[in-house]
């Protein structure tokens, strides 16, 4: 995820590759694998980072932690304690509660920005997606929120349930669930939840796949008389509306379908980044990412 494996082409579509076609940015590279950081910036034509201290990031302006969940906390706080002006990190924020609230008190001296890359918020599609949304919702009454995902409530739920909070602007940890099932199939410490609930007075329904060996999330977003679907993973954007009811409800009909919605998606992240070095007013989503990940820590908790 961070650099990839194999040739130069392979890894162009990772963090590191993506960053090496961008000419503002000198990068550097480091791994707790010191062979697979020499690989990757050989391949890419990058620098290495040799050490990781407080005084090695004095001179940088920017930082990615790209690491697994568990890692999260030690690299940010150590960032944050650096004083870098920008930090990006993968979702999610950290793996647990204590840690969640020791960086919420290093975050309150730090006078940076932190980017969580919940990657459909930076796509265009999705920006404008957005904009239906706040037009149909003053039109319409939201009835229910349909997810269907796999691997991990707090590994892929959460991008389902950062993706229906920024579409509808509503706060996700507002919502009121009751957990079905649990199954740990791929992560021990993240099983696959099925939840279903009330959320801004609109049903709510979380449906975890446990076992399945593909790849698999959807969206549905129900209205009163129109419905937002999102399939492949979110790559195909369908649109419908019904018909005026002749005495019974009249069956919805897609009237618009796009693909290609997830087109380099690391590139359109970059190119939100670059505006926030251009605008220092431009916000991250860092508080909001934190919110989001104590509520699922706190309903996972429930779960044991």
């Amino acid at each position: 995820m961070g650099a990839g494996t194999g040739s130069r082409s392979q890894r162009l579509s990772s963090h590191a590759g993506v960053l090496s076609s961008i000419a503002r940015f000198q990068t550097f590279l480091s791994d707790c694998d010191p062979n697979s950081a020499r690989q990757a910036a050989s391949t890419l034509g990058l620098e290495i980072l040799e050490k990781i201290e407080k005084k090695s990031f004095e001179s940088f302006d920017c930082a990615l932690v790209c690491t697994p969940t568990k890692d999260h906390f030690k690299q940010l706080r150590q960032l944050m304690e650096s004083r870098i002006p920008l930090i990006i990190c993968e979702k999610p924020v950290c793996s647990n509660i204590r840690e969640l609230r020791s960086l919420e008190k290093i975050r309150r001296n730090f006078q940076g920005r932190i980017l969580v890359n919940y990657t459909r918020r930076f796509l265009p599609s999705y920006a404008k997606l957005k904009k239906q949304f706040s037009r149909l919702l003053q039109a319409e009454s939201l009835k229910c929120c349909a997810i269907r995902y796999q691997r991990g409530f707090l590994n892929n739920a959460s991008h389902a349930l950062d993706l229906a909070q920024f579409l509808t602007g509503w706060d996700i940890t507002k919502a009121r669930i009751e957990i079905l099932q649990g199954v740990n199939d791929e992560f021990p410490d993240d099983p696959t939840l099925s939840c279903i609930g009330k959320w801004n007075g609109a049903s709510l329904s979380v449906v975890g796949l446990p076992e399945v060996k593909f790849s698999l999330f959807e969206i549905d977003f129900f209205f009163e008389r129109s419905a937002i679907r999102l399939r492949d993973r979110g790559d195909t954007i369908e649109v419908a509306r019904s018909g005026k009811p002749a005495g019974y409800y009249a069956p919805l009909a897609t009237y618009k379908t796009s693909r290609g919605n997830l087109q380099e998606p690391l590139r359109h992240l970059y190119e939100h980044v670059q505006k926030m070095f251009r605008d220092p007013k431009i916000p991250d989503n860092f508080d909001e990412s934190v919110k989001l990940t104590r509520w699922m820590l706190e309903t996972l908790k429930r779960k044991n």
